[in-house]
């Protein structure tokens, strides 16, 4: 029997080291910051069309303090390795109809302890595909 493509997201060099403090700014429509450039390696055992990646940035208990949608990016071809990255992540808010309105999650200074990066197909509200957790703290000051 043949092995499978296999499906990963893998951290790509050059993102900040874990315990850096990172600084929060004004985006116009609330808080955001763009001083974490991500970028991660993601193969996937099904090729995309219109692939969408999120990536959330939590506290230990889960709570949800930024966040970043990539859409637009190239098709992803069936168990091959292709890059994203992105460098402008959101203040969460509950309820988060719209960025930067609503109540902040999490007020600065704040600390995460967790990053998490999702691929979905299609559009931001379609199913999570493939995920993957990453041990990583930063801390957050305005």
């Amino acid at each position: 029997m043949p092995t499978p493509p296999p499906r990963s997201i893998e951290i790509a060099p050059g993102m900040p080291a874990s315990g850096t403090s990172l600084s929060l700014g004004s985006c116009g429509f609330g808080l955001c910051t763009k001083a974490l450039a991500y970028a991660f390696v993601v193969t996937y055992d099904a090729s995309l069309a219109t692939p969408v990646f999120r990536v959330r940035l939590l506290q230990d208990d889960g709570t949800e303090c930024l966040s970043s949608y990539r859409t637009g990016l190239v098709p992803l071809l069936a168990g091959r390795s292709h890059s994203f990255d992105g460098d402008t992540l959101l203040l969460s808010t509950t309820p988060p109809a719209k960025p930067g309105v609503g109540v902040q999650n999490c007020a600065p200074p704040f600390a995460t302890s967790r990053m998490v990066v999702e691929l979905r197909h299609g559009s931001v509200t379609a199913e999570v595909l493939l995920a993957r957790e990453f041990d990583v703290t930063y801390h957050w000051v305005q």
